[in-house]
């Protein structure tokens, strides 16, 4: 059950205050792990731009797919870029 429910942030901060704050999502993206994603997305610096890939993520169900969604839509709002990848 913990392999299919895992989920892994790889976050990359550049020193470069200029550059986003890239993150890679990895393994398996459900309901069960969205308050554990959703607390190390809210910890990212604050006032960077940040680039969201999900292409290694081998599943995302519709309640993370329409979080992150959320999630970036409120990044936006608060005047930066949030870049969702897959």
């Amino acid at each position: 059950a913990w392999e299919t429910s895992h989920v892994h942030l790889d976050i990359h901060t550049p020193d470069d205050e200029d550059q986003p704050v890239r993150v890679h999502a990895i393994g398996n993206a459900t309901f069960l792990r969205l308050p554990k994603l959703l607390d190390q997305l809210e910890a990212l610096p604050p006032g960077r731009d940040i680039e969201l890939d999900t292409s290694q993520l081998r599943h995302l169900d519709h309640a993370c797919a329409a979080a992150l969604t959320n999630w970036a839509e409120q990044h936006r709002r608060n005047q930066r870029s949030a870049e969702l990848v897959s």
